[in-house]
């Protein structure tokens, strides 16, 4: 007798904490703000990459770095549809290469021409690998 009313006891328990059936309605998501990491054109910086390095070794100031020795870092950013870099970040060890690097990336403000997914621009994300040596 014990037992069957623990077992009815039990099953009141489970009637009262189970769990509810909810339906949502499923809107429509707008995707404009993807951020792609691969299109049909990659975004170009006026003049090429090479003008791009240029600017950004013009804006990086070695004497900010504290480590020495063969350092690296990857700078990470988002070239937005209408050209602008946002969203820089870096992921290496020394964390004054990587605040330089994010510091000299920002200082270069020529918009790029942006990448493109069946001729509309898009959001893509821009890897670009750091390499040096600090004496």
């Amino acid at each position: 007798m014990k037992k069957l009313f623990v077992i009815i006891i039990l099953m009141g328990f489970g009637k009262v904490f189970s769990q509810e059936t909810v339906s949502f309605k499923q809107e429509n998501i707008n995707t404009d703000d993807k951020i792609y990491t691969e299109a049909d054109k990659i975004p170009e910086y006026p003049g090429g990459m090479i003008v791009f390095q240029k600017s950004f070794s013009q804006a990086f100031n070695k004497n900010n770095i504290s480590e020495t020795g063969d350092l690296s870092t990857e700078a990470q950013f988002v070239v937005s549809k209408e050209g602008f870099i946002t969203e820089v970040k870096t992921l290496g060890y020394s964390r004054s290469l990587n605040q330089e690097v994010e510091r000299a990336i920002k200082a270069v403000k020529e918009k790029w021409v942006p990448a493109e997914i069946k001729g509309k621009p898009i959001n893509f994300r821009f890897r670009l690998p750091v390499k040096m040596n600090i004496p």
